[in-house]
């Protein structure tokens, strides 16, 4: 187990944004993540029977982000509470 993953706490929460494969979603979360100051840490991609995951971490202020993009599951932000009911707000405006 690398390091970094030690960090995250136990108690996330999560919000499905939408599909995995909507472009102007994506795009969208990268401009509000920007907005953010978000410091993009790492990124992690597997490839498990037909579906596709990649998983990227972020840190904003002193909370961290993890973007979840799964095929079948969706685009999904996971983190503290707070943070992810900003970012879905900001998604849905």
């Amino acid at each position: 187990m690398d390091d970094y993953q030690i960090m995250w706490p136990f108690n996330q929460n999560r919000v499905l944004l939408g599909e995995e494969n909507d472009d102007a979603l994506l795009e969208k979360l990268g401009s509000i993540l920007e907005s953010m100051n978000a410091t993009h840490i790492k990124s992690k991609q597997y490839v498990v029977g037909s579906q596709d995951i990649s998983i990227d971490f972020f840190k904003i202020g002193r909370h961290r982000l993890k973007v979840i993009n799964e095929t079948y599951a969706g685009l999904i932000i996971k983190g503290h509470k707070h943070l992810i009911s900003v970012v879905a707000q900001k998604i849905k405006e």
